[in-house]
C-alpha cells in the first residue's frame, strides 16, 4: 500500500504531546465532554505558524482529501481540524490497536494473560499451532498463515506456519483476524461490545463502527486488522479521543479505564 493510498483512506487523528519547545502547560488533564473544546495554538504552548506548516507539509502529501480529516489535540483541547474531520471511514491497520486494547481489558478482567495459548480456545490451532501464544498474536510473531495468504478471505482456517512462534515479526492481517477470533472465544462476546462498554462510550467516542466477518461458532467476529472492510470505521475527533486516552496511560478524567 502506498503512502498516498495510505493517507488518503486513513483518518489522520494528531494527538500531540511536545509541538514546540515550550513545556506543556500545568495543571490537571482537560477532556472533552460530548464535543471537543477548541483553542487557540498559542494558549496551548503551540506557534500557530508552525502548525500550519507542519498540516501544510503533511497535506502536501496526502491524497485529494489532504488534511481535511486531520485534528490535532494539545491539553486535551483541539487545536486544529480539518473541515471534514466528522467524517467516517475505514482507518484500516489503525485498528489493529483496537484490537490490541481488548487484550488489555481481558487481561484486566483475569481472563487471560500474555501467556494464554490460543488453541485453548481456537481448537483447529492445536495441530499446527500449538506453541502461539497471545503475546506473539500481540506483537505479530506467531507465525500463524491462513489459506489465502496475508490478505485471506478465509483467515480462520490455518495453514502452514510461516515460522515457529516467536522466531521472527512478520506483519500479517490473517494473524491479526485470527487473534481477534481467539479474544472473541476468551471474552465469549463480540470484541466490538467489549470495546464499546468498556472504552468507546466512557470516552465518548460516537461516530464509529466496527466490522466483522459474520457469526462464527456462535458468536459474532469483528475484524482484528482493517482488510475486506471488516475492521473500524471511525471519525477523526472520535480517533482522537482513543488517543488521549493512551497518552493519559489509560485514565479518562480520573477513571481508569485500562
Amino acid at each position: 500500500m502506498t503512502m498516498n493510498r495510505t493517507m488518503l483512506r486513513v483518518i489522520i487523528a494528531v494527538v500531540v504531546a511536545q509541538m514546540s519547545a515550550l513545556p506543556a502547560l500545568a495543571g490537571k488533564p482537560v477532556f472533552p465532554g460530548k464535543i471537543w473544546r477548541d483553542a487557540t495554538p498559542e494558549s496551548q504552548g503551540v506557534d500557530s505558524t508552525k502548525l500550519n506548516e507542519a498540516m501544510a507539509y503533511l497535506a502536501g502529501k496526502c491524497g485529494k482529501h489532504r488534511t481535511t480529516q486531520a485534528v490535532v489535540i494539545r491539553n486535551g483541547y483541539r487545536i486544529w481540524k480539518g473541515s471534514d474531520a466528522d467524517n467516517r471511514h475505514n482507518v484500516w491497520s489503525c485498528g489493529k490497536s483496537f484490537t490490541s486494547t481488548v487484550l488489555g481489558l481481558l487481561i484486566d478482567d483475569g481472563k487471560c494473560t500474555l501467556e494464554t495459548l490460543a488453541r485453548d480456545y481456537v481448537p483447529k490451532l492445536a495441530k499446527q499451532y500449538s506453541g502461539v501464544k497471545l503475546r506473539h498474536f500481540a506483537t505479530m510473531t506467531s507465525g500463524y498463515d491462513a489459506v489465502g495468504g496475508d490478505q485471506s478471505r478465509t483467515p480462520f482456517v490455518p495453514a502452514k506456519p510461516l515460522f515457529k512462534p516467536g522466531a521472527k515479526f512478520q506483519y500479517w492481517d490473517s494473524a491479526m483476524n485470527q487473534f481477534a477470533n481467539t479474544l472473541t472465544r476468551i471474552a465469549k462476546e463480540p470484541i466490538r461490545d467489549l470495546f464499546k462498554r468498556r472504552i468507546a462510550d466512557p470516552v465518548g467516542m460516537k461516530n464509529w463502527k466496527w466490522g466483522d466477518w459474520g457469526t462464527i461458532g456462535g458468536l459474532l467476529v469483528n475484524g482484528g486488522a482493517g482488510n475486506k472492510g471488516k475492521g473500524l470505521h471511525i471519525s477523526a475527533n472520535d480517533m482522537a479521543r482513543f488517543g488521549l486516552l493512551f497518552l493519559n496511560r489509560g485514565n479518562w478524567n480520573g477513571r481508569q479505564l485500562i
